[in-house]
């Protein structure tokens, strides 16, 4: 199900994905986060798309120059529940989330077209799924 689309449509877009890539480049993903590195990959899902992105944890950020500390710090202005954070580099636009919520509504914050908002969220959907 998804809010973005009806479900015919959604299936139609799922459908098209290459869920080998899908699981590859998550796979690869989820060692990384599981090792504290930062993950930047060239997303490929067989849409005739890519999406350049980066994911990492928000302790990377907050720890970063200028962060900040106490009330004011980047950890306070990105919420104090969030682990991780997604770029989107294409589109220049960043999000934050806790690695629970719903896939394609964290895709939604850093895309705005639709197809990649579901491809996106299948991504995420699979790096984080338990």
């Amino acid at each position: 199900m998804s809010i973005f689309m009806t479900e015919e449509d959604h299936a139609y877009v799922v459908g098209r994905l290459d869920r080998d890539h899908i699981e590859t480049v998550a796979a690869q993903a989820r060692e990384k986060l599981q090792r504290g590195q930062t993950v930047e990959c060239c997303y490929q899902p067989g849409d005739a798309t890519w999406y350049s992105l980066i994911l990492t944890r928000v302790d990377h950020v907050v720890g970063a120059e200028g962060g900040g500390s106490g009330d004011y710090s980047t950890q306070s202005f990105i919420g104090g529940e969030s682990t991780y954070v997604l770029v989107y580099s294409q589109r220049e636009q960043a999000t934050y989330f806790s690695g629970h919520e719903d896939w394609e509504w964290v895709a939604s914050k850093v895309c705005d077209n639709r197809a990649g908002i579901v491809a996106i969220g299948q991504l995420l959907e699979e790096v984080f799924k338990t």
